[in-house]
């Protein structure tokens, strides 16, 4: 029951901040077709995630789809340090934005 609520917090506050910064990191003109291809990524990834884990589950071994995950979410993050440029975050800083980055 607390890793459920864990889990629920976090989306809750994690999916607008994360909208805000894409939408300031887009031009103007693309943000409806950004937020759109990032909700649609989100969507399918969850239907993607959840059919992997479950055949990771059953066909290998329960302990292999939080491993999978684990290395999922690292490489995930080494990947939005090394592409998230430099100068839009602190241009985001420098517009007001420092506070939810």
């Amino acid at each position: 029951l607390g890793t459920l609520t864990f889990l629920i917090f976090s989306t809750a506050t994690s999916n607008p901040l994360l909208t805000n910064f894409l939408s300031q990191l887009s031009h103007p003109k693309q943000q409806g077709k950004t937020l759109g291809f990032m909700e649609s990524i989100s969507g399918l990834g969850g239907c993607l995630g959840a059919l992997g884990a479950g055949f990771l589950f059953s066909a290998v071994n329960t302990n292999w789809p939080y491993w999978v995950g684990a290395i999922m979410m690292g490489a995930c993050t080494l990947f939005a340090i090394r592409t998230i440029p430099y100068n839009a975050t602190s241009q985001a800083r420098v517009s007001g934005l420092g506070n939810q980055i």
